[in-house]
């Protein structure tokens, strides 16, 4: 486990990509401090799932990226 702050959080991208284990990680879980909009798309372009746990998820503003229309 490594706890990151916001600041923090992009670097712990690093952590999944070179852990020196022979583990298969798919899943990367966070609490809200961890959770930006970096790590959203990185893990999302790398193929983990991304699993933040957020404080005060009803007073959140999730906004969906769409694909562009031409």
């Amino acid at each position: 486990m490594i706890s990151a702050a916001t600041h923090e959080a992009p670097y712990v991208l690093d952590g999944l990509l070179h852990h020196g284990s022979n583990l298969s990680i798919m899943e990367h879980y966070t609490d809200t401090g961890g959770a930006t909009d970096h790590v959203f798309a990185f893990c999302a372009m790398l193929g983990f799932r991304f699993c933040p746990r957020l404080r005060d998820f009803p007073d959140r503003r999730l906004i969906p990226i769409d694909h562009l229309a031409s």
